[in-house]
């Protein structure tokens, strides 16, 4: 369906295209989020080490176990905001999927979230997390993007991602 204005008194078109979606799709997305957090390398490994580790058990239960989301995850972001040194943490879980499974899969999002403020982590998620996080870091040593990004780090808030990395990790 194809719709066409025109106003000429106020000199405005517009025009709308409707088309039937195929694969209608819906998305799930929730926000969490802490604000004041220290700004430092530390606090931002362990926050992408949570948000790693929810990215897979949202992938395990949501995409593969329950096969209700075309892909499933979590991002997670530490941000520098008003105060210098403070920034706020975002952890955004996110699931596009039909819309007939999204109250089903907000559901598993709450449950997976408050299974992890319960229970934790375990010993082997960590473990593969971390081992990734190094092999990725090592990795992206050999690209001039994250050389320019750590330096910018360093100059605007004095975090040495290249030098203090292996310290803060172990």
């Amino acid at each position: 369906f194809r719709k066409h204005t025109c106003d000429l008194n106020t000199s405005t078109f517009s025009s709308s295209t409707t088309i039937k979606m195929e694969t209608p799709e819906s998305r799930v997305v929730q926000y969490y989020t802490k604000a004041n957090v220290d700004y430092t390398l530390r606090n931002y490994l362990v926050f992408k080490v949570i948000g790693s580790i929810l990215d897979n058990r949202f992938f395990k239960v949501i995409r593969e176990e329950q096969s209700i989301a075309y892909h499933s995850g979590c991002g997670m972001s530490l941000d520098i905001c008003e105060e210098a040194g403070k920034g706020l943490l975002t952890l955004s879980p996110s699931n596009p999927l039909k819309p007939e499974y999204a109250i089903r899969a907000n559901q598993m999002m709450d449950s997976i979230m408050q299974s992890a403020i319960d229970k934790g982590f375990k010993q082997d998620e960590l473990d593969n997390v971390r081992s990734y996080m190094i092999k990725n870091h090592i990795e992206t040593l050999r690209q001039n993007g994250t050389w320019l990004a750590y330096m910018n780090k360093l100059y605007d808030y004095n975090i040495d991602f290249i030098n203090d990395f292996d310290n803060v990790i172990n």
